[in-house]
């Protein structure tokens, strides 16, 4: 079986056999409940727990895990066990520990007279309590030169059983870290002590050691945390008492707590609670645990499904690539966990999520694609085509910035355009006046971007140019969607379905995208620019054919749309567009022109009719009342 079958396993056997049983029992009225009213739960920053408590005695399991709150001085409190002056550092429920505070103990000599001047032998009596020391966590430590110190039961010498060690120290030279003998000594002390007292050999002492101060040569001896002590950092030498006074005498001690027998005579119910409440906290750990160990497996399956690994190589090696590879926490804030209000489109290819990432103090609005899961076989193909989509950078291009591979299927994040696609500005309804100025301009960013796309290093076919692939940001700048989704897809060629109106027919026959390919589809789109027919439209089905024809019979202008036909020096810049959609979907493929070429021409159509300022005023203030900001509609063609 599996670690973590297993381990589930024992999680339902422990609710089935303990927690479900007493759980009911208490709903049955038959145990008191578990929250107990009137109960102080901590002091001074320090968790107080069941079975210890404060206050009154059902607040606690008996009065030997009785916590007292004093007041220290200007309304400051700290935890005291029981009525001792004990301070109480930390309690752990899971671990059975208490680190509380107990002073170090001292042997102080006068340096003339040899005799001692302070002597604090500590003793401490943990017999018929809850407490024992513990040997795991606490050591005898013993600092200071010429020094020998025993801990142990002084009572019966007969019978006594102690353990010590002696620090020493060579030409004066003393050592903290590691606590090793010189100047400094550590030993363990035996399992179940309950009771100790520190004693100094005074055969051993400084009283013949050249120092140098008033405070006089001082031993330290006292059983402590280890762990905290070999954390210091303190500087010691022969008349130092920095490892007295930066602890103010006292050092921290681990004490094991345990519940035992005759512990939960009265009330009954106690044993139950406190095995329930570990019970219960050990089982939300371990559930925690088991989930959290699950879901992280399975997110690491999914990078590596989708190529994490490879990509992280390349971007690496190739460092001149702005590219993120973003945090499933990072996507799941951004998105609000993928809320439906976030959606703003959805398409064959996959859903569009409007998000806020931040990277540091700034915060962008992005597109965050969720694709559809790809298959295994294809893998390579995702990472390449990532790598070269990333590598796009062109001021008409929607920017991918980044992706997310930890979901079941791609996550990708682009730039945010927000005025829609040209599909919605030349059919939108109501319907817009868009003037032939604003029409070329927006072909001929268009035309630059394929051109782009398909130039070297690094040339990429679209494989899938229509209105609806082309966006216009804030400023109704023109920007060709990129297609990564599309590309990756299952058993879906490079383009998608439902785009046969602007399909190279030569692709029907050979299957082979190619750069002309594109420049068809461009074609197809210019006819839509100059006659503002849709070629998807039932009516317009053969728009392409229709337009050859009426290029043929000169009677273009009855095709082309009444909205550019009748500004003033149109007709010329209107035929020699024609022209170049002419020669765009002319057969065969090799007799299309390339894309720069295109972009070359609209771009000098486009500067004889320059774009007024006002007729992009005109398109925001329609753009207002029609309500076309929605961004439903960009978001729904992104999707695709």
């Amino acid at each position: 079986m599996a670690p973590t079958a297993a381990l589930e396993a024992l999680l339902w056997l422990i609710s089935a056999v303990l927690v479900v049983p007493w759980l009911a029992a208490e709903e049955s009225g038959a145990l008191p409940s578990s929250s107990s009213s009137g109960c102080q739960r901590s002091c001074g920053g320090v968790d107080i727990p069941f079975p210890f408590g404060i206050g009154p005695d059902y607040c606690m399991m008996n009065p030997g895990f009785t916590i007292t709150c004093n007041d220290t001085g200007n309304g400051f409190h700290k935890p005291f066990l029981g009525t001792t002056n004990v301070e109480v550092l930390k309690i752990s429920l899971l671990q059975g520990q208490a680190q509380v505070l107990q002073p170090i103990s001292s042997y102080c000599y006068n340096p003339e007279t040899g005799q001692i001047i302070d002597k604090d032998e500590w003793r401490w009596d943990l017999r018929n309590t809850v407490y024992t020391f513990s040997d795991t966590f606490n050591k005898f430590t013993v600092v200071r030169c010429r020094t020998l110190a025993y801990i142990g039961d002084t009572r019966n010498f007969s019978a006594m059983h102690q353990t010590g060690c002696v620090a020493m120290c060579f030409q004066g030279k003393m050592s903290l870290n590691p606590c090793s003998g010189m100047g400094c000594c550590q030993t363990a002390i035996p399992p179940g002590l309950q009771y100790y007292h520190v004693c100094f050999d005074k055969r051993l002492n400084m009283s013949g050691i050249n120092y140098d101060g008033g405070n006089g040569p001082c031993s330290f001896a006292v059983l402590m945390d280890w762990a905290n002590f070999t954390s210091s950092t303190i500087h010691v030498n022969l008349t130092s008492l920095d490892f007295y006074d930066s602890r103010q005498g006292m050092a921290p001690v681990v004490l094991d707590w345990s519940i035992r027998h005759g512990d939960c005579a009265k009330p009954e119910y106690a044993c139950v609670r406190i095995l329930v409440v570990i019970l219960v906290a050990l089982i939300a750990i371990l559930a925690t645990e088991v989930f959290l160990h699950k879901q992280n497996n399975k997110r690491q399956w999914y990078f590596e499904q989708h190529g994490g690994r490879m990509l992280s190589r390349i971007l690496e090696t190739d460092g001149n690539i702005a590219f993120t590879l973003y945090e499933r926490g990072d996507i799941m804030k951004a998105t609000r966990g993928f809320h439906k209000g976030n959606i703003v489109g959805e398409g064959a290819h996959g859903t569009v999520y409007k998000a806020i990432l931040r990277h540091g103090d700034i915060a962008s609005t992005v597109a965050v694609k969720r694709c559809k899961q790809i298959d295994e076989s294809r893998k390579m193909e995702f990472v390449q085509e990532l790598v070269v989509l990333c590598r796009v950078n062109h001021p008409n291009i929607v920017r991918l910035l980044g992706c997310c591979l930890h979901f079941e299927a791609p996550m990708l994040v682009y730039e945010f355009v927000q005025n829609g696609t040209l599909s919605d500005l030349l059919h939108g309804t109501p319907r817009r006046r868009v003037t032939l100025a604003t029409r070329l301009r927006i072909a001929a960013e268009a035309a630059e971007a394929l051109a782009h796309l398909h130039s070297p290093p690094h040339p990429t076919l679209h494989g899938d140019i229509k209105p609806q692939n082309i966006l216009l940001d804030h400023r109704w700048v023109a920007k060709v969607s990129d297609f990564g989704c599309s590309t990756i897809d299952d058993n879906i060629q490079v383009v998608p379905k439902g785009t046969l109106a602007y399909l190279d027919p030569q692709f029907l026959q050979d299957f082979q995208i190619t750069d002309k390919s594109d420049a068809f589809s461009f074609g197809v789109v210019l006819i839509e620019l100059l006659t503002g027919k849709n070629p998807q439209a039932k009516e317009w089905k053969n728009l392409t054919t229709t337009f050859q024809n009426c290029m043929g019979n000169g009677t273009l202008g009855n095709l082309v749309d009444t909205d550019i036909v009748e500004e003033e020096g149109a007709m010329g810049l209107i035929n020699s567009a024609a022209q170049l959609v002419s020669r765009c979907i002319a057969s065969p493929g090799n007799a299309r022109p390339a894309m720069g070429l295109v972009a070359e021409e609209l771009r000098r159509f486009s500067d004889e009719m320059p774009e007024r300022p006002e007729a992009r005023q005109a398109l925001e203030v329609e753009g207002e009342t029609t309500g076309f900001n929605n961004l439903a509609a960009w978001s729904t063609e992104l999707a695709r």
